[in-house]
């Protein structure tokens, strides 16, 4: 059997990496190792890698000063040496067949890259991302998964939830230092996969925690997303026909900075920014509104974030959560 790189980076999760690695030791499909990339964390969990390193040979602990998520997942790609990979956050975990499901699925179809369902995980309740647990396989090539990506179906950004052949990330990086990591080279990665799989059957459970609502609201930061968004325009110079669907894509992306700016507060201290993403709203009105790939309740949501409606709403959302936590 072929051997997969499991590599979970790992930043003070303590109450949860247990979980991950276990539900990884349980897989049916036996031929792995586990590179465990210890960020710096500052609680338990670099003593938690050590003792399950010290009990497992197939798992290898590499513990580095903090550098983020990207420097965790690029120093388990140095120490990657087998022909498939895989990454897994430290706080999700995955089904006991996982493995097996999904490199059958890639080997079969002489894929580069497949990808499964999941379940969003919240404390007290789960849900299916598009609730279909069928076995069927969607299958696309190189083009076609970049439009599925833009069209916000099936193939979504994020590192995990997917099994990589190792060469698509032959001069491939995360950038260190930066949120929204994952955007920044999906469609390199799409780009460079001659086939790709969507297996609906939900493998993964990504946790969702549900912390302050600081976590979600503007900082300088975030302005990252919007550059990310520009360079994916760069794959048009090889799809050109895929214009429309990348619009679509950075106008839902351009609705997801704006809905940071949550009070009054950050509007001010931000405000150049917030008139700079409103700017880029209004200028696109006109292909917002006929672009076909954007339903309807999006577009309207578009158009409505930021207005003085928006914001009207979203202060009363705001005080309801304050009041329940009080």
């Amino acid at each position: 059997m072929d051997m997969i790189d499991i590599i979970i980076p790992v930043y003070n999760v303590e109450k949860y990496l247990k979980k991950c690695i276990n539900s990884v030791l349980h897989q049916t499909y036996k031929n792995y190792q586990i590179i465990l990339i210890d960020d710096g964390s500052t609680d338990s969990s670099g003593k938690i890698c050590d003792e399950y390193a010290n009990r497992f040979a197939q798992i290898t602990v590499k513990h580095q000063p903090n550098g983020g998520l990207s420097a965790a997942r690029n120093t388990g790609l140095s120490m990657s040496s087998s022909q498939y990979i895989m990454f897994i956050d430290s706080d999700d975990w995955i089904e006991p067949n996982t493995l097996e499901i999904l490199f059958q699925k890639l080997t079969q179809n002489k894929a580069d890259i497949v990808c499964c369902g999941f379940f969003f995980e919240f404390e007290n309740y789960q849900k299916t991302w598009h609730k279909n647990t069928s076995d069927k396989n969607y299958i696309y090539n190189s083009q076609e998964a970049i439009k599925t990506f833009f069209l916000r179906k099936k193939i979504g950004a994020a590192a995990w939830g997917k099994l990589y052949n190792r060469k698509l990330f032959e001069n491939v990086s995360y950038p260190v230092g930066e949120i929204h990591e994952d955007i920044a080279i999906i469609i390199q990665l799409l780009s460079k996969a001659s086939t790709i799989i969507y297996c609906p059957i939900p493998l993964w459970h990504y946790r969702q925690q549900e912390g302050s609502l600081s976590r979600n609201i503007y900082s300088k930061k975030n302005y990252v997303l919007y550059n990310h968004l520009i360079s994916l325009s760069s794959i048009l110079k090889k799809y050109p026909n895929l214009q429309e669907e990348y619009e679509g894509y950075f106008y839902v992306g351009i609705k997801s900075l704006l809905s940071l700016f949550k009070t009054n507060e950050v509007r001010i201290k931000y405000a150049s920014d917030y008139n700079f993403f409103r700017t880029i709203r209004k200028k696109g009105l006109y292909k917002i509104l006929t672009n076909k790939t954007i339903e309807l309740k999006e577009k309207i949501s578009i158009l409505l974030i930021g207005s003085s409606f928006h914001k009207s709403v979203s202060y009363t959302h705001l005080r309801a959560h304050e009041t329940r936590s009080n």
